[in-house]
């Protein structure tokens, strides 16, 4: 049986310690001026530079293509920040192009969200997975968005610069592999705070380089509360820390800590998830909260 086409943009599902989403997101402006139309499941940038009166980050849709960043994904719309819903329309779930009015809206903005979006054709297979790809522009019908996976441009290699990391299919009925419109698992990899998939472009990640004694060099953008932890060997680099995770360029899996303000109970796990320019990999390492 086919595959229905049922474009509706990226549609949280999971996290990556395979928790359902739990509905939480946070709340952006869209100012008056702004001639873009949104819709849930929309993939969404900072607008930079912008913000309401009260301080409210602004954003703006999400750009296709390679290295483009994303912010997160709509979810909710409304007229204030504390309402969610237009009190003058409540059939109203999307954000016209001509606006009357400023809008908010809900953001998944967590970079370890695993979100489900089809693709616009029949091009991708089993030998695409764990590779990057890129998003494809949309309209929305006025209730969800019409972006899609683009596999009309061949899957690249897992340290490329694609937006999306291919997790899997979608494992549900009527969603075959190898058709037209097949529903992938993916990781936003371009997130602006930092991606799981190893392709954040800001937030959380490090900027440096390593000098002859394996010391960094450079600028930092990790959390100051943490410091940097250099590893026996200059095997593993410490380059950022989420709630539940850090991040590390590494030339060997025989991790070793030196001794530093911050020492982490034994991970949960560790796995591979990118590459950075001091080494030929990243680690993830994943710890209990």
């Amino acid at each position: 049986m086919a595959n229905a086409n049922r474009a509706a943009g990226l549609i949280p599902v999971n996290y990556l310690n395979g928790t359902r989403w739990n509905g939480q997101a946070n709340i952006y402006y869209i100012p008056q001026s702004d001639t873009n139309a949104y819709a849930v499941g929309d993939p969404l940038a900072t607008a930079v530079g912008s913000a309401d009166l009260n301080g409210v980050s602004a954003v703006t849709l999400a750009t296709a293509g390679t290295g483009q960043p994303v912010r997160g994904v709509l979810v909710g719309v409304g007229t204030g920040e504390g309402m969610m819903a237009n009190p003058q329309n409540l059939n109203q779930i999307f954000v016209p192009a001509t606006k009357t009015r400023p809008y908010y809206v809900m953001v998944v903005d967590d970079p370890n969200v695993i979100f489900e979006i089809q693709a616009n054709d029949n091009h991708y297979g089993y030998a695409d997975i764990g590779n990057n790809c890129n998003l494809l522009a949309g309209v929305n019908n006025g209730y969800t968005s019409g972006w899609q996976i683009d596999d009309s441009v061949a899957s690249t290699g897992y340290t490329s610069a694609g937006q999306l990391r291919l997790l899997g299919t979608s494992r549900r009925l009527a969603n075959v592999l190898g058709q037209a419109h097949c529903a992938f698992l993916v990781l936003l990899r371009t997130h602006e705070l930092g991606s799981a998939g190893g392709g954040g472009s800001g937030g959380n990640g490090a900027s440096f380089s390593l000098d002859s004694n394996g010391n960094p060099v450079g600028q930092e953008k990790v959390n100051p509360q943490y410091r940097k932890e250099i590893h026996a060997k200059t095997n593993y680099t410490f380059l950022s820390r989420g709630i539940n995770a850090e991040f590390y360029c590494t030339t060997s899996r025989n991790r070793q800590h030196t001794a530093s303000r911050y020492t982490p109970p034994s991970p949960i796990a560790c796995r591979r998830v990118g590459s950075c320019a001091e080494s030929p990999e990243v680690i993830q390492c994943t710890y209990p909260r």
